[in-house]
């Protein structure tokens, strides 16, 4: 028997619960500028790793290897909104299966990549805080103006580009508001006195966090890797830092 299709309405409505329920098993409370990272380090045997991944691929999940590779080309805001995207594809995707997810917004794209942006959505922005924000902060009028599109973004730390959709999605703003205030983000959160770190780059240098260097650590004071092998380990995940500290190199 062929499973009939879901409506758009009851996927966002399963996934805004799912999005909730993932954000309590991470233990994340309703802060709405969470450190994303730092929860999912805390979470089980998570690795992070930042690095260039090219202009075409915004995050990789290697599910079995509870490993997200996030581009670190991304503004702050679109990076926190792949690690999400990409959590999805942890939590739901097929095991044994690895995730690229592409840099570009195709509304076409596959019910998977669909359903894993909103998610992400949901969990940088759970439904029932982001419609309290709304009514209760944005006290909204007959249409939305740049300045509370700013407050939105910045309260639930989204890129322009998430907010804007999700803002469309909830029947809040149309097509025409959406190419409005598509573009210049960081100049329009300056000028309304708001810092632009959301709309920066917000890795520099490429780096890894979580397990994988607490393995390292636990399988070198076990005596089962060499000190050089160690340092490769350390060096392959572009944590030179630590080899140089540990070696004398750096001083504090």
């Amino acid at each position: 028997m062929v499973k009939p299709k879901m409506k758009k309405s009851e996927i966002r409505e399963r996934l805004a619960i799912e999005a909730n329920r993932k954000r309590k098993e991470l233990g994340i409370d309703r802060t709405p500028d969470f450190d994303i990272v730092k929860a999912l380090i805390n979470y089980k045997k998570f690795t992070i790793v930042i690095a260039p991944l090219g202009p075409n691929t915004s995050g990789i999940c290697y599910k079995n290897e509870h490993v997200i590779v996030v581009n670190m080309n991304q503004t702050l805001g679109r990076a926190r909104f792949t690690i999400a995207h990409e959590l999805y594809h942890y939590f739901y995707g097929k095991k044994g299966t690895d995730y690229i997810s592409p840099t570009s917004y195709n509304p076409s794209k596959s019910i998977e990549e669909y359903e894993a942006d909103i998610f992400a959505s949901y969990f940088l922005a759970p439904r029932d805080d982001f419609f309290q924000f709304i009514f209760e902060e944005i006290r909204k009028s007959t249409k939305f103006k740049l300045v509370d599109i700013l407050k939105i973004e910045q309260h639930f730390m989204m890129s322009r580009k998430s907010t804007l959709i999700r803002l469309k999605d909830d029947g809040f703003i149309g097509d025409y508001e959406f190419s409005m205030y598509e573009n210049g983000a960081i100049m329009q959160a300056k000028t309304n006195g708001y810092q632009d770190s959301l709309y920066r780059q917000w890795c520099a240098e490429p780096t890894t966090l979580g397990y994988y260097l607490n393995a390292t650590k636990s399988l070198y004071e076990q005596n089962l890797i060499s000190k050089s092998k160690h340092d490769e380990l350390l060096i392959e995940a572009f944590r030179t830092d630590i080899v140089f500290k540990e070696n004398g190199v750096i001083n504090d």
